[in-house]
């Protein structure tokens, strides 16, 4: 049974959140290359809508370097208009929970979906196991990464390790996709290759657990293709 989405006023939330919730009402400008890109939504935590119903944005963190972890999604509303659909989302974990944004001040409980998780999925270096970055459209001789799978709950230290991600990784599919799209979490450079040996299947980890995690390696290998760089998955 689906769970409720607890509310947040505006001015319970960190003054970044309220600068970025002011940008997407104004429209822009955004600080960020991947402001105002699609959320997935593939963890199912938000209503579900059709693909592109929602965006995200950005919530700065105080004294990091990079983009941290919070972030604001939008929906887009029977107009398709972010700016004024009033359906905002407040995240301070990487999409692992999340707050819909009061319009009203007051605070109350909105239907929403349960927290589980779609995928499930442990994250493990595995000596058997490499992904090479492309140098020119040819693999680099020297191992870069290494990924092995176990169809257990998703580790989230593992997964970081994995692929040398941020501490704040939020160790979900929807996170999965951000930090991989995102330059400046991982530097894909000339390209990459990534080699799943083995692709896990057990009882906790079935078909549609590795499905899903497949269509996130295929969605990021769309985003790079759009540049022309070259991300490659092959798994057994």
């Amino acid at each position: 049974m689906a769970s409720p989405l607890v509310e947040v006023r505006i001015d319970e939330l960190p003054p970044e959140a309220r600068q970025t919730l002011a940008l997407i009402k104004r429209g822009g400008p955004f600080p960020y290359r991947k402001d105002g890109t699609v959320f997935g939504n593939r963890e199912q935590r938000l209503p579900p809508q059709r693909r592109g119903y929602y965006t995200e944005y950005t919530v700065k963190t105080p004294h990091s370097r990079d983009r941290g972890a919070r972030r604001i999604v939008a929906g887009r509303g029977a107009a398709g208009d972010p700016a004024t659909s009033g359906e905002y989302y407040y995240t301070d974990d990487h999409y692992n929970t999340f707050r819909r944004i009061a319009n009203d001040g007051a605070t109350h409980r909105a239907a929403g979906r349960s927290a589980r998780p779609v995928c499930a999925f442990a994250a493990r270096p595995h000596h058997g196991t490499t992904a090479r970055v492309v140098e020119g459209g040819r693999p680099a001789l020297r191992p870069r990464r290494s990924l092995g799978l176990q169809g257990q709950a998703f580790g989230d230290a593992d997964a970081r390790h994995a692929f040398n991600l941020p501490g704040w990784f939020g160790a979900n599919l929807d996170a999965l996709y951000d930090s991989l799209t995102d330059e400046e979490t991982w530097p894909i450079g000339h390209g990459a290759v990534v080699v799943i040996d083995p692709l896990p299947y057990t009882e906790r980890f079935g078909v549609e657990e590795r499905d899903a995690l497949l269509d996130v390696f295929r969605d990021v290998a769309e985003h790079y293709a759009e540049g022309g760089v070259p991300f490659r998955v092959f798994y057994r």
